[in-house]
């Protein structure tokens, strides 16, 4: 019925390809979820970067909140992960708040 996702098992790393700057990322407060019937999508983080080229990289250092998740999702689902069935996207985001202030 539910698959075991990753979440907690590592962290990401945005790194500005032109200064070497690290962008910082925000844990995403509402974890947006758009659910169909065999798929889902979550949003972990967001960060804000002006346009260029970035590196995106996988770390060994979840947030402490993602790691906590794990942990809770250890218990209510066993099983393995199966990592096949998860991709990372990095979408351009207008934030709710911002929209709101625009139109209001």
């Amino acid at each position: 019925m539910f698959t075991k996702a990753p979440i907690g098992e590592f962290g990401f790393n945005v790194v500005d390809e032109k200064t070497g700057r690290t962008i910082p990322l925000f844990l995403s407060i509402m974890r947006a979820r758009v659910n169909g019937i065999t798929h889902s999508r979550m949003e972990l983080y967001t960060f804000d970067a002006s346009p260029g080229t970035y590196r995106l990289s996988v770390t060994e250092d979840p947030f402490v909140l993602d790691a906590v998740m794990k942990k809770v999702g250890d218990k209510v689902i066993k099983g393995d992960i199966d990592y096949n069935q998860f991709t990372i996207q990095i979408y351009t985001h207008t934030s709710f708040i911002l929209m709101f202030i625009s139109f209001g």
